[in-house]
């Protein structure tokens, strides 16, 4: 007997209507506004169309090898945070519901697609719901927190840089506010506990959510190896983009050191996960030119580095739609077919 699987109902599907497509709409006019004023304001459009033509296949390489294995740290990351929270699952089946993860991320409007699917997978598995989303959550917080130690490892050279004085508090601040931030999630459980009992279900369920999350951060804190090991895994996954980065830079003939871009990306992609646009197009585009000019970078090879970025992320995530649509009469992620 096989289990069918289907992709679950996306939970912003019990709001309004018109507020899904006025999130949607406001998404779209962001992106479109900050890529027309990148492109239009601070750059030569035909010269980033000549940058990309002129861009050697054979650059694709290492960017596309670097992307590529970020997929198996990610998928691992998260495993690591199911062991230490409920159980690991089977790494074949959780890879391929990474890639079917990245596929609805960049493929739906809301963003989160790909964190409603991971839930849902999660539960499909076995997992209790508390665990499920308290292991994307705190998925999302340790890729955050790895950004957030790079930025914290390069303040020295960023705060040097005179092009990035007018951000420098915000440069300070990113490392302050995430180690609040983490001491906030280490006692979630412990606030939600002295609260009254809430009488309405949605809040109740939400106090719920966030105990659940409390305990298994602290959890996974404590637990050995899983909670060095899905850290030193977000660390990992930060070089990787980096690593892909600098091997777009090379093809575009952008002069500037690994270690320059392993410091100078990640306050990049800290920003481009800022849920005001598309998937971070527009965000990162902006972020890449200020960022990669504060080192001397003109703006149009900085964009097209920027772009090419954002077709590997589709590219990447292309296999993880055929997955899905291939795996959908698969088996239970846990156990095989009766």
């Amino acid at each position: 007997m096989t289990a069918r699987i289907d992709f679950p109902e996306d939970r912003s599907a019990s709001s309004p209507g018109w507020k899904r497509a006025a999130v949607t709409g406001l998404k779209l006019a962001v992106t479109m506004g900050l890529l027309a004023l990148v492109f239009f304001r601070f750059s030569d459009p035909q010269a980033i169309v000549a940058h990309l033509k002129s861009f050697p296949l054979q650059g694709l390489l290492l960017p596309l090898a670097c992307m590529a294995a970020s997929l198996v740290f990610f998928a691992a990351r998260w495993n690591a945070i199911l062991a230490a929270t409920a159980r690991p699952l089977r790494f074949d089946a959780l890879f391929k519901a990474t890639l079917a993860a990245l596929f609805f991320s960049q493929a739906l409007p809301t963003g989160l697609g790909g964190d409603v699917y991971r839930v849902w997978y999660a539960r499909r598995a076995g997992i209790a719901l508390p665990q499920a989303v308290s292991s994307v959550v705190l998925d999302r917080v340790l890729a955050l927190a790895a950004a957030v130690v790079f930025i914290a490892a390069a303040l020295p050279v960023l705060l040097s840089l005179p092009e990035l004085a007018p951000i420098s508090l915000l440069l300070i601040a990113a490392p302050v506010v995430a180690i609040g931030g983490l001491s906030v999630i280490a006692i979630l459980d412990r606030l939600t506990g002295i609260l009254p009992p809430l009488q309405r279900p949605g809040l109740a369920a939400l106090a719920a959510s966030l105990a659940a999350l409390g305990a298994d951060g602290r959890k996974l804190a404590r637990s050995w190896p899983w909670g060095i090991a899905s850290f030193l895994l977000a660390l990992v996954n930060q070089l990787l983009f980096g690593l892909t980065v600098y091997g777009l830079g090379q093809g575009l003939g952008i002069e500037l050191p690994l270690t320059s871009v392993l410091i100078l990306f990640p306050p990049v992609l800290l920003l481009s996960m800022v849920p005001i646009s598309l998937a971070g197009w527009g965000v990162r585009e902006g972020a890449m030119v200020y960022f990669l000019g504060a080192a001397g970078i003109p703006a149009e090879p900085a964009l097209s580095a920027s772009i090419l970025f954002g077709l590997l992320n589709l590219v990447i995530a292309l296999p993880g739609g055929i997955v899905w649509v291939l795996d959908r009469p698969a088996a239970s992620p846990t156990r095989g077919q009766k």
